[in-house]
């Protein structure tokens, strides 16, 4: 039952075909996490394009259409994103520590976009 429960999200340890099915990345996060200068390029993906009082608000994450897909601002909320589900594995704690990624999503947390706050939580 517990296996049912972990895998099929029921509380009753029951299977339902409608139940949403949970699944352990770790593995795949831990692969990505130690790729050689993958950390640092979302890095530096992260610096080059955050909101500020600059950029226009048709190129925010959170107001942008699909056809500005490609601002920078669009990248590096991909990029915080992407970080934080890294960060959702223990392991890569110490990568993520050493690229000190860190002090970029504190600065992002500051951003006037909602979205970009979440992705840097």
């Amino acid at each position: 039952k517990k296996l049912l429960a972990d895998i099929y999200h029921s509380p009753d340890g029951g299977y339902r075909p409608n139940a949403r099915r949970v699944m352990d990345n770790k593995k795949a996060r831990k692969r990505v996490a130690e790729r050689p200068r993958f950390v640092e390029t979302l890095k530096s993906i992260l610096k080059s394009g955050r909101v500020d009082g600059l950029v226009p608000r048709s190129e925010w994450p959170s107001l942008a259409a699909v056809s500005a897909r490609e601002a920078s601002c669009i990248s590096a909320w991909a990029a915080a994103a992407c970080i934080s589900s890294l960060a959702l594995s223990p392991d890569n704690h110490e990568v993520l520590r050493a690229a000190e990624v860190s002090q970029e999503l504190c600065v992002l947390r500051k951003s006037p976009d909602n979205l970009e706050k979440v992705a840097a939580e």
